[in-house]
């Protein structure tokens, strides 16, 4: 089930999210090639537009998503997740578990979630992390595990998830994200690590390791390496851990300033050059960017996009399996066939009718 092969740096393909439509687009030695669109799950329900699904995380060349729920557990966004193949489009839709509330009030909480492969037992799981706003300075933690297609509950984790927590960062076979204890009224967030096989978090870093002053902080990949991100009102720096697990190896590797039009940032991708491929929201613009940014020059271009989208992820092509035996381009098909023999039984209706009178 595992996919073993290398990664060109400078050639590697992106997966692009609208309102209404999935693109994948070759990225080719500083340019993009044409977006081709996807056949994606859920999409021949006539009211699950790709505005409802959103793209999670991918490992292997296979993506994590959810579709938005309107059940009455929307308000809890759980939603449904699902397992997709977009190279081949097979896609499995991951039973739903419940949240148990562990003694708190499960009206309000955060949740997050990860995909990563286990090589001990050559199989992938899915990690989702559920968080209380009220009551609780704990987690509840359920893993699924794609051969047997059924979930386990782990022992709480003793943390609190952040608003609009991120999925899980992966690196070096392991999940991570940052979380936060609450002592009294002392607050403290640390980037956690999350072992699949073993299925045990360890705290990696307390994050003021690298100061206060940013107000917003996320993780990403560089290359290989697991990458910290802090925001100080439109200039982020960009910290990089050098050798995995080293607390002393974390290097600050660039300043991104001066950039007013930009309102989030999140780095995509390390070409062979040094140079990084980000992901941007502009703050006057409508919608989504990507922008190339060179460090020796400290300049920043954005790319020409000939589509409009919200969500991009990298991701490689692959032909791992799902064994789920459903295909979106087969859904495609089967809506299509459908919507014909309505159109005949209406105008076989239409020709009765004229017929008796």
């Amino acid at each position: 089930m595992h996919l073993t092969h290398s990664v060109d740096k400078n050639n590697f393909t992106l997966m692009l999210k609208g309102n209404h439509q999935f693109f994948s687009t070759e990225y080719n030695a500083s340019s993009l090639d044409d977006c081709v669109e996807l056949d994606y799950p859920f999409k021949s329900s006539e009211d699950d537009a790709a505005a409802n699904i959103d793209i999670l995380c991918s490992c292997n060349g296979l993506i994590l998503c959810k579709k938005k729920n309107r059940s009455e557990y929307e308000s809890i966004s759980l939603g449904v997740l699902c397992l997709w193949n977009p190279c081949t489009t097979e896609y499995k839709i991951i039973p739903s578990a419940p949240v148990e509330s562990l003694g708190y009030s499960s009206l309000g909480i955060e949740t997050t979630c990860g995909i990563c492969y286990d090589g001990s037992i050559d199989d992938y799981k899915v990690v989702r992390i559920v968080g209380f706003r009220i009551g609780g300075n704990v987690c509840e933690v359920k893993v699924y595990t794609l051969g047997t297609s059924s979930w386990r509950t782990l022992e709480p984790a003793p943390y609190q998830l952040n608003h609009k927590q991120k999925p899980g960062v992966l690196v070096n076979e392991k999940l991570h994200w940052i979380v936060c204890t609450l002592a009294g009224f002392v607050k403290s967030e640390f980037i956690v690590s999350f072992d699949i096989s073993s299925e045990k978090f360890t705290e990696m870093l307390e994050l003021g390791h690298f100061g206060d002053n940013y107000f917003e902080k996320k993780l990403a990949v560089l290359g290989e390496n697991l990458c910290f991100i802090g925001d100080t009102h439109r200039t982020w720096d960009l910290w990089e851990m050098k050798d995995y697990g080293v607390k002393e190896s974390w290097t600050k590797l660039y300043c991104i300033g001066n950039q007013k039009e930009f309102q989030f940032l999140r780095p995509i991708h390390t070409l062979r050059s040094s140079e990084v491929l980000l992901e941007v929201r502009f703050l006057k613009k409508d919608g989504h960017g990507l922008v190339l940014f060179k460090p020796k020059l400290g300049r920043a271009n954005v790319l020409k996009m000939h589509v409009k989208w919200d969500v991009v992820q990298t991701y490689v092509g692959s032909l791992v399996s799902l064994e789920s035996g459903t295909y979106a381009w087969i859904d495609r098909i089967d809506e299509a066939a459908s919507e014909r023999k309505l159109k005949k039984r209406k105008q076989e209706f239409l020709c009765k009718c004229n017929k008796q009178k």
